[in-house]
């Protein structure tokens, strides 16, 4: 699934202009915040259940349903979406009704599971603190099998499903009110083997996409005055019997939407029309004595040109030199996007290339190196490694194009091409999404470089003049755990090279 629109997503990055001021809001979406994630260990990847559910997810349980929160390991046909650790709900003991339930009207039915008990059901559920009046937006990734709805007498009667709720409560945790949706049965009915995962999102404005509302009505969840939590609640029930459908969540994110940030802002890529085929002209006859025509040698693919003229500077930036003010640059924003950390020197007797940042209490080692490849790219690598554990809102590297010298250009994303805006918008202007290749044009249209990946990455791509700044900003955004381990190496790299040669 790939989004164009400025939503919520997870492990991203939220820089400030240069020269200092209020920080910009993260671009967004397909994998970058508005802002800090707010649930506890929103990928379970902490373990285990909390009795307190202000202090992480808790779980109950009824009636044959069983809920585990599973790890990776091979010879296991299931993946995670991200991280190591899932939540895995499913059917243990299948619900039992009598001839007459089956056969009878649905209320009876639906009160008849297990001799009246009621059906299995698991609730998973965590309350985070929220602000009255203010936004929020809520994703998360599942995939299932067993999903079911059908209300027709008989034995294969029943109804399987997952309803997620927003519901607010006040500083006493008394319920005020809630929002609910169910999952969208027709979309993921996926066998329990499988390594896809969907994902739901609300408010949801992607191009396409069947809204749980009517049109008009899909808007942010907004905390009621009096509000002090939000309990993000996920109820997964099965009234289908003989069956054992089962759930797999991942991956949720509860973020604020910051002020002035319209979710519905639609950012769309310019796709060259289709070409027309050219009407077909007859052949004309060869002239007597003619010799026939050799064919055409075939076209040869353009190659790609050695790489563009760099220099390393201090603190692991790499500074184009005949491009002026385009550079990579590492960047590690801090948790809430309050501020980015302070870059620092590096160790006594630290390898060249090194140097350090900190976040907090925490200190982050690094490290650059930036090595010509046999085929004549450039390949630009960084290391972080936290001391401690460290909560960071983005830990990877951003790309600066200066408005000045960009404005009317275009950047393509796997041949997607983003044109980058003349003038300043009047609301914040985004695009994001997963590439394995980058192709950044000038005003003129020609290509000035080009850079890949070993693995597609998440980009977010953001004018940053709406903010007071003076550049274009791509954000490249390795894959990383939330928060980031102490102690592990966390390695990126890319492939630089210059213009394609015909």
């Amino acid at each position: 699934m790939k989004w164009i629109v400025p939503l919520l997503l997870a492990s991203s990055a939220c820089a400030a202009p240069p020269g200092g001021g209020v920080a910009a809001p993260p671009a967004a979406p397909e994998d970058v915040l508005y802002a800090q994630n707010l649930l506890a260990s929103p990928g379970f990847e902490k373990g285990g259940f909390e009795k307190d559910r202000t202090k992480g997810w808790g779980v109950s349980l009824e009636n044959g349903m069983e809920a585990k929160i599973e790890s990776d390991a091979p010879g296991r046909p299931t993946k995670p979406f991200e991280g190591r650790k899932a939540l895995h709900v499913f059917v243990k003991d299948p619900p039992k009704y009598s001839t007459k339930d089956l056969q009878g009207g649905w209320d009876a039915f639906a009160k008849g599971a297990n001799g009246g008990k009621g059906p299995p059901r698991a609730d998973v559920a965590q309350f985070v603190r929220v602000k009255p009046g203010a936004r929020y937006a809520l994703r998360l990734r599942w995939r299932a099998s067993g999903l079911y709805d059908s209300a027709a007498p008989g034995p294969d009667r029943g109804l399987v499903d997952a309803v997620v709720r927003c519901d607010w409560y006040d500083e006493s945790l008394r319920y005020m009110h809630g929002q609910a949706m169910t999952l969208p049965r027709e979309v993921v009915k996926l066998p329990a083997d499988s390594e896809e995962w969907a994902t739901w999102a609300f408010p949801n404005y992607a191009p396409g996409a069947k809204l749980p509302y009517p049109k008009g009505k899909n808007l942010p969840f907004s905390a009621p005055g009096g509000a002090g939590y939000c309990r993000v609640f996920v109820r997964f029930t099965s009234q289908r019997p003989k069956a054992k459908p089962e759930i797999w969540l991942d991956q949720f994110e509860f973020v604020e939407i910051p002020p002035g940030v319209d979710p519905a802002q639609l950012v769309q890529p310019n796709a060259a029309a289709p070409a027309k085929p050219a009407a077909a002209q007859p052949a004309k006859p060869a002239a007597p004595g003619a010799q026939p025509a050799k064919p055409d040698a075939a076209a040869k693919p353009a190659a790609p040109g050695a790489a563009p003229a760099t220099e390393a500077k201090e603190g692991g930036i790499l500074k184009f030199r005949d491009l002026a003010g385009v550079e990579f640059h590492p960047y590690l924003a801090l948790a809430g996007w309050k501020g980015s950390a302070t870059r620092e020197g590096p160790d006594p007797g630290a390898p060249a290339g090194s140097f350090s940042y900190r976040a907090g209490d925490v200190r982050i080692r690094a490290s650059a190196a930036f090595e010509t490849a046999p085929d004549g790219s450039l390949r630009a690598s960084w290391r972080f490694t936290p001391e401690a554990e460290a909560n960071l809102a983005m830990l990877g590297v951003v790309l600066h194009l200066p408005a000045a010298s960009f404005k009317g250009g275009s950047v393509r994303f796997d041949g997607t091409a983003v044109e980058l805006p003349q003038e300043p918008r009047e609301k914040p202007w985004y695009y994001s999404g997963n590439a394995s290749a980058v192709s950044v044009r000038g005003p003129d249209g020609g290509e000035l470089f080009s850079f890949d990946f070993d693995a597609p990455a998440r980009l977010a791509l953001q004018d940053n003049r709406f903010w007071k700044g003076s550049v274009y900003e791509l954000r490249i955004l390795p894959p990383g755990p939330s928060p980031y381990p102490a102690g592990v190496e966390l390695p990126f790299s890319l492939s630089l090279r210059g213009a394609a040669k015909p």
